[in-house]
């Protein structure tokens, strides 16, 4: 009969419909009214009414909480098969649309390569890391906490699975339906009568009549409106949601204000509309959305990922930028341009010279300063001081034009020879909003890039050099170009000896600054492919011709 002592071997025959909310305790379990139907389950029945056959002289409603449900390593097993995304599938997939991994193809849109050694499908349509995240369905979880069941993550520590169904544990082992049954507080698992849940000590189910109904005493309770509440332990606790609510159990869950059962947070109640459990913890919901915080945060009404983001000013979500080592930018103004370089943090709309038919130019930012990612390239009208290396515009499309020192700050050529106190900021040929670096704002990126003598390494490009060839006699491997300032061996021109002419393409960088050592001569910053530094010099205002870079007026 339907009260008699239920063993958990017959749990198993349960139907599981635990309800899944974003609490990491476990999901919320939500129970029937007395006057909800309970879901079919004919092998439950046919189970069920096999045991009352056999046991139909047993009185005793308890269950043995010493009978273990289906054991720990055949559940671990069971799990694993479900849970493992190594891809095995035999469809075929063409090297020609696809990377391969470790010389196997595979599709880059559901798969990916996981540590350049194994192909594995990805979860939801992202990548992760196997070792620390297990996939089901398409949500992740921590590994180390959570397990797959069917297609939906439990949390190990609260929850069991039974044929691809999510069970409450009852004591250590057993696993009970809390839509059909329930746990007492010496974790005995016993069959609901009529919905609800008794108190097995003083409490019995009547069967005999139309419907099932709760008899007996609760505790020292003996007029107990069952209509209202409900006895667990010796104690009367109010059904949650009013008359005809749900019962539940106390010492883990309790009824919220809105009259809905929640499983408890490390073992106190919390404020649902406000707050998510996870790990025993609760933590405020995200724009009204729970998230995983081993993963993820909250950064005002979104979240992000700090693996791969970051939050700005409490309140925008940006993407980390390559190993650039600048956290916090303005979504708004910058962003990753990973198609042009992977580690530059761009200024979105780049610059546009009207002067020049609209000619582009993108630019990084570096530290508090924004610098172009590429050497200006400008044709001065009127004047052949600004030149293309080896006269040939295909070198200017690389590295930029050539410039003598008073066309580069757009003053008369007088002032090649002549002393020339250069204003803060002064633009120089840079376009309209940007202008010449001074010496000191030279000495400012280069300081930001790690100080002169190794500052080289993080602002030269990571390819067209000469030495970066392994072949190459002194061979100096290439830069990581950290920040996306790209710097290319242009070269430069002299024309004060007998050996005059352009030299240098493919070996160094000059870029010329705003500040004047004499009324002669003007610092520059160069690097080189002989070392990583980047060098200060001073040298004649009109014998050289060298590259110029501009810095946005911030």
């Amino acid at each position: 009969m339907k009260n008699s002592p239920l063993k958990p071997a017959l749990a198993v025959f349960g139907i599981a419909v635990a309800i899944f909310l974003s609490c990491s305790d476990g999901p919320v379990l939500v129970f029937p009214g007395k006057d909800e139907p309970l879901p079919p389950s004919s092998s439950a029945e046919a189970s069920l009414s096999s045991a009352e056959s056999s046991s139909s002289g047993e009185a005793d409603n308890s269950s043995s909480s010493g009978e273990a449900d289906s054991s720990s390593s055949a559940e671990s097993s069971s799990s694993s098969e479900e849970t493992d995304n190594s891809s095995s599938s035999s469809e075929e997939v063409s090297c020609d649309d696809t990377d391969k991994c470790n010389g196997q193809c595979y599709n880059r849109e559901t798969q990916f390569c996981y540590n350049k050694t194994e192909v594995k499908d990805k979860c939801g349509g992202r990548s992760y890391n196997v070792q620390f995240q297990v996939c089901c369905g398409t949500d992740l979880y921590p590994i180390t906490s959570y397990a797959c069941c069917g297609s939906a993550g439990y949390l190990l520590s609260g929850y069991g699975c039974r044929n691809n169904a999510v069970l409450t544990r009852c004591g250590t082992e057993g696993l009970y339906d809390p839509l059909e049954q329930f746990c007492t507080r010496d974790n005995n698992v016993f069959f609901l009568c009529g919905g609800r849940q008794f108190d097995p000590n003083g409490e019995w189910c009547d069967t005999s009549g139309d419907k099932e109904v709760i008899k007996g005493v609760c505790g020292s309770e003996v007029s107990m409106d069952y209509e209202t509440h409900f006895c667990f332990g010796g104690t009367p606790y109010a059904l949650c949601g009013g008359k005809n609510g749900s019962d539940y159990n106390p010492d883990r869950q309790f009824c919220s204000a809105s009259g809905k059962v929640y499983d408890k947070c490390g073992g106190n109640p919390y404020d649902p509309s406000t707050h998510f459990c996870y790990g025993g913890t609760p933590y405020a919901l995200c724009g009204g959305k729970d998230y995983n915080p081993e993963m993820e945060q909250c950064c005002g009404s979104g979240k992000y990922s700090p693996a791969t983001q970051f939050c700005y000013n409490s309140s925008k979500v940006g993407s980390l930028c390559g190993i650039n080592p600048q956290e916090l930018y303005d979504p708004d103004i910058y962003q990753c341009k990973p198609e042009i370089n992977p580690n530059g943090i761009y200024l979105k709309t780049g610059i546009t010279d009207g002067r020049d038919n609209n000619r582009h130019y993108n630019a990084v930012l570096i530290g508090g300063q924004v610098w172009m990612a590429e050497n200006m390239n400008y044709d001065v009208p009127g004047n052949d001081t600004d030149v293309c290396y080896s006269n040939n515009p295909a070198n200017c499309a690389t590295y930029g034009r050539l410039y003598n020192w008073a066309t580069a700050m757009n003053i008369d050529q007088s002032y090649n020879s002549a002393s020339f106190t250069a204003p803060a900021k002064h633009q120089g040929i840079c376009p309209s909003g940007w202008y010449l670096p001074s010496d000191a704002e030279w000495t400012t990126l280069t300081d930001f890039a790690g100080g002169a003598s190794t500052a080289g390494t993080k602002l030269k490009a990571a390819s067209g050099w000469n030495r970066d060839i392994p072949s190459y006699i002194g061979y100096v491997p290439p830069g990581s170009d950290d920040y996306g300032f790209s710097a290319l061996p242009g070269g430069r021109y002299y024309g004060g000896s007998s050996s005059d002419g352009f030299n240098n393409v493919g070996i160094s960088s000059w870029w010329w600054s705003a500040t004047e050592d004499n009324a002669s001569y003007a610092y520059y910053r160069g690097t080189g492919d002989r070392n990583n530094a980047v060098s200060t010099y001073n040298l004649n205002k009109s014998f050289y011709l060298n590259s110029v870079r501009c810095v946005k007026d911030l």
